[in-house]
């Protein structure tokens, strides 16, 4: 998986924003909250510096959420697309937090054009390997 991209900031696709080389921004959907991962475009890969990440590779990162530290893994899917799966424990914080959405996602069905307010997970690099992140309601 390589691509080697050049941003005017902020940058956006899909789902996602960079907002800067250090910050990049999420908004959740149905696989946030019923799945606990999300795809990453490969526009936005270089942002976690894996656009040179193989076939059915992984890399494990830290994401950090108040004060508490969460184990997950970026890998690429058999149908080679970029995934970030944070994993039940984090999901489970996320669900509590954003209680409304995840009702609208996962025990309605909602489909993500069904919602125009969506809040946002604010990624903040600390490394390749580590990031803070905030869960925001714009």
């Amino acid at each position: 998986m390589s691509s080697e991209f050049q941003y005017m900031y902020p940058y956006y696709k899909d789902s996602w924003t960079l907002v800067s080389d250090k910050i990049a921004e999420k908004h959740v959907d149905k696989s946030v909250f019923k799945y606990f991962q999300t795809g990453i475009p490969k526009e936005i890969t270089s942002f976690f510096e894996i656009n040179t990440l193989g076939d059915d590779s992984k890399i494990q990162i830290t994401l950090i959420h108040s004060n508490n530290v969460y184990d997950a893994v970026i890998y690429i899917d058999p149908k080679k697309r970029a995934k970030l799966l944070f994993g039940k424990e984090l999901g489970s914080i996320i669900n509590k937090r954003l209680t409304s959405w995840s009702e609208y996602f996962v025990n309605k069905d909602c489909t993500t054009n069904e919602i125009s307010e969506r809040p946002y997970i604010r990624l903040i690099k600390i490394s390749g390997i580590r990031y803070n992140i905030e869960l925001t309601i714009k």
